[in-house]
């Protein structure tokens, strides 16, 4: 039988995984490990991640920086590769096979609206504002939003992450905010485009960065 009793390091790197996930809703990467934990060497870092999947309390997914599931908690952590992905940048496809992430619980009550999906950032079209390629974003369903709130929007069978804007009453522009000037407004004619507002950002997954609005 497994020893499942933990040294005082251990404790201690499992209680970092606890507290990332319940504020950031993820696992802690290696390196966010080592520069808390002041662990100097990978070959540190992965010896206590080792010693704790072999005592039962975590599972490790081989060549997932965060792939680190606590097996004790009860709490659903997944894999953010499971995410439905969003265009900060150029549109990109639609993946309807690509789950919505869910977050743990404690985490999803913070939010206000509560979130309906989760999606991961690709693009850096809206790096301006706070939101960079594998963020993880929580979106409220809402066809019809005010100005300027963060939006993702399907054009056709793509989907984007961008600022609402009402140009006209047939009208609307989705607006980057980004540090590229290649990024420019996408205008869509609300009688002849096939397009809809998925819904709203209502809170981000990005770590210690703060976002905000446009």
């Amino acid at each position: 039988m497994r020893g499942t009793e933990l040294t005082e390091r251990q404790q201690e790197v499992l209680d970092h995984i606890r507290n990332h996930i319940r504020t950031h809703g993820m696992p802690p990467s290696r390196s966010e490990l080592g520069r808390t934990l002041k662990l100097v060497s990978k070959s540190a870092i992965a010896y206590h991640l080792q010693a704790l999947e072999r005592k039962g309390w975590i599972q490790l997914t081989p060549g997932l920086d965060r792939g680190i599931q606590l097996l004790r908690e009860g709490t659903p952590v997944f894999d953010p590769d499971e995410l439905p992905e969003v265009a900060a940048g150029t549109p990109i496809l639609a993946d309807e096979s690509k789950a919505a992430w869910r977050i743990p619980d404690d985490l999803a009550q913070r939010l206000h609206p509560q979130a309906d999906l989760y999606v991961v950032v690709h693009g850096d079209s809206m790096d301006r504002i706070g939101y960079r390629s594998n963020d993880i974003v929580a979106v409220k369903r809402n066809p019809d939003p005010p100005d300027g709130e963060v939006v993702i929007a399907r054009i056709g069978h793509e989907i984007t992450l961008k600022c609402f804007h009402r140009a006209a009453e047939d009208r609307i522009e989705l607006q980057p905010r980004s540090s590229n000037p290649e990024h420019q407004p996408l205008v869509i004619d609300k009688t002849t485009s096939d397009w809809e507002i998925v819904g709203v950002v209502v809170g981000a997954m990005i770590g210690p960065r703060p976002t905000t609005g446009c």
